[in-house]
């Protein structure tokens, strides 16, 4: 290959790129392989302003071989000791033939006057150099792919290196979308601690040697400590990829932007609101739309009388290493202060259960509830006055729009605060009526319980009440996904056209005059509920209207599935073994519980679609910045706080340039935070978990049953939506959490089994409305459970089992 190379000016191969001017990257990998570490092989276009003679590209791309290749940039100062210039200019991957290689490097080329690059090199006062080397190399077939650090990135401690992995590429993982497997070894002992993001680990033994005894000789060689990538492809070679100093000790903390808390609690649950927001929250996100839900919350329980100050000052919807928990003292000072209210009712409307692990609050004299309770309902009975109060400001936030990309950078920055002090008020509404489904809903439970815990056949009763609300807005979107399959399955022809097309031509199908009827049943889905998707919460996320693909997923599925079941009615109170008065009493109440499920659902869908105007304001924010060189590039919006955006659009080089760099190690952290697990209840403030090995026994979780029915299938796990894909009907889909963006799975499958969640939770709420068999608060359901296992998922007893051993499905 050399000697084919040596004809080309300007191009050689990758063994040989020692030169200053083939940069950073390629240095790095020359010294791998002059240290007898595998690389893909390759060749390096050096220091050039536009693409190679085609002839010359075409004859070294046959000196590779047959097989996709990879284009990355190696520009001047990128990996270097002081930059990394990470993520800034472009690499494709996953390249075939010969056009389209000419295209990837004139790509490559072209990002060198990118204005993230641009504006990179000022906030790190670094020097762009016009010209840009480009590596070509072989692309490995990764079974898995990651990182390692020799030294721990976090904390700086060279006592261990830092390995984490993903399935396939490794693009999510350093973007930080993926969650890893994280490795801890001792260089010196080799001995391994492992945190698992599924229920098998990525690396074996073997993996983990090569990878030790590779970033150790690596170490010896540049002499300095080292942020590596690397493959193993499916023959299980490791590849490495990349050799980059790590060039800032001080990255910020996992536990950075913690909230502080002023006064004692009793303790934090992830119930609730692991559904509202699951997983790890960008800062931005942790800022605006979890700063506007809390102050909502406090303004809800000052409105009704539970909260005074100090209470008002102290957080109830926290954040801890980039989750979220509920603090519990508002709903036990709820318990404390309000007659007829109890612990045991707060912890149950949260998770179905009661928290043994947590003590309430001392309850105030009777005099005292019986005055809060006097103030509580009528407040309560306000929440529809207040939510109606505020549909013209959101109509007019919705209106105005359209006309973001006419506003200047000071004029974004007043439409946030505006949006969040919105959303603050539509949050005390929607409070207001989810406490109010909450109390109707403990009332329920004690005129069927009879005042006594309940048995399994009366929490049977309950959900039968529960089921047949009809109206609610999210399940809704299930009903509106199964019409519009049942139009697209009704002729054979359609049918087998919509299945064999990919998600972008399906969609482009759907928008075309061709579509017809389903055409505007699809528009008018976007429109209704194109504001909705997974973690719909979370402003990095893309909402259906931007993104539709998880969407049209799940549509294919609905296509090929059968009709879906029928809408199930709500249990006749008298049906019930219960008393004359008993029985008139619910008669009255459950249509009010209805009501009030109704509303509180309607909140929501108001705090999604506000949240997701938040987002879309926050991007034109990032693009006005990029554009103006004070951010290197948009994504790096999500990981400022709110405090920090005027400091980025305003602030002084050095400080700006200071923020940046803050914002590229939090969203390096991102992936870390992803992967900590913490326990449901704590006494004290949440502590990530260790990692926690798997129940070797029998594979049967007891939960809460939710909505009534047994069934047994084969089990699908999905931990994202991207897994969905391979969802067929009659599976039992096996979950982490559930909110509006999983709806369209719910009309598939056979039944839900989800890891958090209670009796009023979303998943509950629609599964009782659709019919479908669920059983919510089945801790690490996704681990030990396995796609392809054929399980038994009682929800009437409220369990999951298997019916046979892990028979090598694919988790």
């Amino acid at each position: 290959m050399t000697d084919r190379l040596v004809s080309f000016a300007g191009i050689i191969p990758l063994a040989a790129a020692h030169r200053p001017d083939c940069g950073g990257k390629a240095n790095g990998l020359a010294s791998l392989i002059e240290h007898g570490l595998r690389v893909p092989w390759g060749f390096v276009i050096v220091g050039s302003h536009t693409a190679p003679d085609p002839a010359a590209i075409e004859a070294l791309h046959a000196t590779l071989g047959p097989g996709k290749l990879a284009v990355r940039s190696s520009a001047a100062g990128e990996d270097s000791q002081a930059t990394s210039y990470a993520g800034q200019y472009e690499s494709v991957l996953e390249v075939e033939g010969h056009s389209a290689l000419v295209a990837a490097i004139e790509r490559c080329l072209a990002s060198a006057k990118a204005a993230r690059v641009q504006a990179y090199a000022a906030a790190t006062a670094s020097d762009v150099d016009p010209g840009m080397t480009v590596i070509v190399q072989q692309m490995v077939d990764a079974r898995c792919a990651g990182v390692l650090f020799t030294r721990d990135p976090v904390s700086g401690d060279r006592s261990r290196y830092v390995i984490e992995a993903v399935a396939g590429l490794g693009e999510a993982l350093v973007s930080g979308h993926a969650r890893p497997d994280r490795y801890l070894i001792d260089p010196d002992s080799a001995r391994v601690e492992s945190e698992l993001s599924g229920p098998t680990a990525l690396l074996d033994a073997d993996a983990l040697t090569q990878l030790l005894a590779g970033a150790r000789r690596a170490r010896a060689r540049f002499g300095h400590d080292l942020d590596l990538e690397w493959a193993i492809d499916r023959y299980g070679a490791l590849h490495w990829l990349q050799a980059r100093p790590i060039t800032s000790a001080a990255a910020p903390a996992v536990n950075e932007l913690d909230t502080p808390i002023l006064l004692p609690s009793p303790g934090f649950t992830r119930y609730n609101v692991g559904e509202i927001l699951p997983g790890a929250i960008t800062p931005l996100t942790a800022s605006t739309v979890v700063a506007f839900i809390d102050q909502g919350f406090r303004q809800a329980y000052a409105r009704i009388g539970v909260y005074a100050p100090p209470d008002t000052d102290d957080a109830s919807i926290v954040v801890f290493s980039g989750h979220l928990f509920f603090n519990m003292r508002g709903p036990y000072l709820f318990a404390a202060k309000v007659a007829g209210a109890s612990k045991d009712e707060a912890d149950r409307s949260l998770a179905g259960r009661v928290f043994d692990e947590l003590e309430g609050l001392p309850r105030r004299g009777p005099l005292r509830r019986a005055r809060t309770a006097a103030c509580v309902f009528p407040a309560l009975a306000r929440a529809p006055e207040l939510l109606a109060e505020l549909e013209p400001q959101l109509a007019a936030l919705h209106d105005s729009h359209a006309g973001l990309a006419e506003l200047g950078v000071d004029e974004l920055l007043t439409r946030v605060e505006a949006l969040i002090a919105c959303g603050v008020r539509l949050n005390e509404a929607h409070m207001l009526a989810s406490t109010r489904s909450g109390m109707l809903a403990g009332v329920v439970d004690g005129i069927v319980g009879g005042g006594r815990p309940l048995d399994p056949e009366q929490r049977t009763a309950i959900i039968g009440l529960l089921q047949g609300v009809g109206e609610v807005e999210s399940a809704e979107i299930g009903v509106a996904v199964q019409a519009l399959a049942t139009l697209l399955r009704a002729d054979p022809a359609t049918r087998a056209r919509v299945l064999e097309l990919d998600s972008a031509q399906l969609h482009a199908w759907l928008r075309s005059d061709e579509a017809g009827q389903a055409g505007q049943l699809y528009a008018d889905f976007i429109a209704r509920h194109g504001h909705r998707c997974i973690r719909e919460l979370e402003l990095r996320e893309p909402d259906w209207a931007d993104d539709p693909t998880a969407l049209l997923v799940t549509l294919r599925a609905a296509v090929s599935a059968p009709p879906p079941r029928a809408r199930v009615q709500p249990r006749d109170p008298d049906t019930l073994p219960l008393s004359r008065g008993s029985k008139r009493a619910l008669r009255w109440l459950v249509p009010k519980m209805h009501a009030s499920i109704r509303l509180r659902e309607q909140g929501k869908s108001r705090l999604v679609r506000l949240t997701r105007l938040l987002a879309s304001t926050c991007v034109e924010l990032g693009n006005r910045l990029v554009a103006a060189q004070r951010l290197p590039e948009l994504d790096l919006i999500y990981f400022v706080t709110r405090d920090e955006l005027p400091r980025l659009a305003h602030a002084p080089d050095d400080q700006r340039r200071a923020l940046v760099l803050t914002a590229t190690g939090r969203r390096r952290l991102h992936a870390r935070q992803a992967a900590l697990r913490f326990a449901m209840v704590s006494r004290e403030k949440p502590q990530p978990l260790p990692p926690a090995p798997l129940p070797d026994a029998t594979q049967r979780l007891q939960g809460t049953p939710v909505s009534p029915g047994l069934v047994e299938g084969r089990a699908r796990v999905i931990r994202s939506i991207q897994d969905a894909a391979g969802l067929v009907p009659g599976e039992i889909l096996i979950v982490p959490f559930t909110d509006a963006g999983w709806t369209p799975l719910f009309t598939i499958a056979a039944g839900l089994a989800t890891e958090i969640g209670g009796t009023l939770s979303h998943g509950a709420v629609v599964a009782r409305e659709l019919g479908l068999p669920a059983v919510v608060d089945l801790p690490d359901a996704t681990r030990i459970f396995t796609t392809g296992q054929r399980v038994r998922l009682n929800a009437d007893a409220g369990t999951l089992e298997a019916l046979d051993q892990d028979d090598g499905g694919i988790a």
